[in-house]
């Protein structure tokens, strides 16, 4: 039996607990650094297949990682996400929006998917690693707060990565290839202003807006953007809007501002000049501001040389093996699609649009293996904690067809679509993939000194977390 064949029954004698997994994960839509059952559920399972389990890492409760050892060799980690999105409940396989009773998160991104897929992959590279008697180290990170809070980067403070020679993941998509581009750098800033409260018509002038100073924060922000270089974007939302009673002076409000960039250097230094836009607005309305850094996210380094591996797994196992329920199912979804993306968003510059009208004709998912490209330069304006993980280790991640083309991820129609079949395949053929490219990490040691040696040349430095120091990860309170 072959490399690939083998990698291949290890996962799918696993099948029904995968999917078990999957599912389970996806009905508990949990928070982010909240993630209390999810967490719990991998490290019993993981704790039962004779993994050890290290808890709480980075003083996260629900942070943890899962290790396999057979002797001294490689270690290979393999990233696990399982937070959920706020106002994201929907039912699943259900292609209309239809919140689910008792819960209001969702697995809008796929982050069930995401767990299930590194949980495969790991009981496969474990079983290869016993049975061919190579020796090395699986381990999978079981990494919370993805989506707000980075908790991966605390994870990369704290050196959990240090002694990492691969860390492989993946995540749900509308294409099945191996991710060559960056991503954006951010910092997630939260402005406080402090005020005075007044009769807003009987002694407007004895009191000083909160609200007001947001307010011309985000205007000061907003022209700010015409001087800012291409790559930046800045977004903000309000937190605090100084409360409902139009005849008061607010006496507080909060903006929650996030800059992204190519490089974290970029996002600093536009922060810089975004504090003095907020210095000003305070000064303009006689209040006072505090700034708080919410998280803080690095880039993504793509590393050709392990990238390149990966690709060759992904070509040997091949998309998931759709069924005509799943396709038509997929023609569902995209007929409801509020705002589709260009189908293949990341697919832009590597197939010609005929090519892609080809290859999609209506099918509804995407069953092709998209050729690498190592673009570095390229960059897609997402960001994950992942960059920060790349920053300590060579890093690679896979995107796997799990959603209808054109599906637009943190919507109503990805959560739907997270606990499917369409779901089910794309999670057990994601962790054949990542599965197998550990197997031939693990058997070509030469092949990971020709990484370490592209990895060191990307980041030539130590990892520098872009966290001010001493900061705590804090979760969200419950409502």
């Amino acid at each position: 039996m072959n490399l690939k064949a083998q990698i291949c029954s290890y996962v799918d004698e696993r099948q029904n607990l995968v999917i078990e997994v999957n599912d389970k994960i996806w009905d508990y839509s949990e928070a982010g650094l909240r993630e209390y059952k999810s967490a719990a559920l991998l490290k019993a399972l993981l704790e039962k297949e004779g993994f050890s389990i290290k808890s709480g890492i980075s003083g996260m409760e629900t942070a943890f990682s899962a290790s396999f050892s057979t002797g001294d060799g490689p270690v290979i980690a393999l990233l696990a996400e399982y937070d959920a999105l706020p106002e994201l409940s929907q039912e699943a396989g259900i292609p209309e929006k239809r919140a689910r009773a008792g819960s209001s998160y969702g697995h809008g991104c796929g982050h069930n998917c995401i767990a299930s897929g590194t949980f495969a992959a790991a009981l496969a590279a474990k079983k290869f690693l016993v049975e061919s008697g190579t020796k090395g180290t699986i381990r999978l990170y079981g990494c919370p707060g993805e989506e707000n809070y980075y908790g991966k980067v605390y994870m990369c403070r704290d050196g959990a990565f240090d002694d990492v020679d691969a860390a492989l993941t993946w995540h749900p998509a509308d294409v099945n290839m191996v991710n060559g581009i960056s991503t954006t750098a951010v910092q997630s800033v939260i402005f406080r202003f402090k005020g005075q409260s007044a009769h807003a018509a009987a002694s407007p002038h004895l009191g000083r807006s909160a609200l007001d100073a947001c307010e011309l924060m985000n205007v000061g922000s907003n022209y700010l953007r015409e001087h800012v270089p291409p790559d930046i974007r800045i977004h903000y939302a309000y937190l605090d809007a100084g409360g409902s009673a139009p005849n008061v002076v607010q006496s507080h409000a909060a903006l929650h501002y996030l800059i992204r960039a190519r490089k974290i250097t970029g996002a600093n230094a536009v922060l810089e000049r975004v504090k003095d836009i907020a210095k000003g607005a305070a000064l303009m309305t006689g209040t006072a501001v505090e700034f708080e850094t919410a998280s803080a996210i690095n880039d993504v380094l793509p590393v050709k040389s392990l990238n390149l591996i990966m690709q060759e797994a992904l070509e040997e196992i091949g998309p998931p093996p759709f069924e005509q329920e799943d396709f038509a199912l997929a023609q569902k979804y995209c007929a409801v699609l509020d705002q589709p993306s260009q189908a293949g968003a990341f697919m832009e510059g590597i197939l010609s649009s005929e090519e892609l009208k080809k290859m999609t004709a209506g099918q509804g998912l995407n069953t092709a293996i998209i050729p690498y490209r190592h673009s570095p330069e390229s960059c897609a304006f997402s960001s994950t904690d992942v960059g920060d993980v790349s920053y300590c280790a060579p890093t690679a991640q896979l995107l796997m067809a799990s959603l209808c083309m054109g599906s637009v991820l943190h919507s109503w129609q990805a959560a739907g679509q997270s606990a499917t079949s369409i779901a089910h395949k794309a999670s057990m053929t994601a962790g054949k993939v990542l599965a197998l490219t550990a197997a031939k990490l693990y058997h070509s040691p030469e092949k990971l000194t020709e990484i370490k040696k592209d990895f060191t040349q990307l980041n030539p430095g130590k990892y520098i977390c872009p966290l001010p120091e001493g900061q705590k990860p804090e979760a969200p309170k419950t409502k």
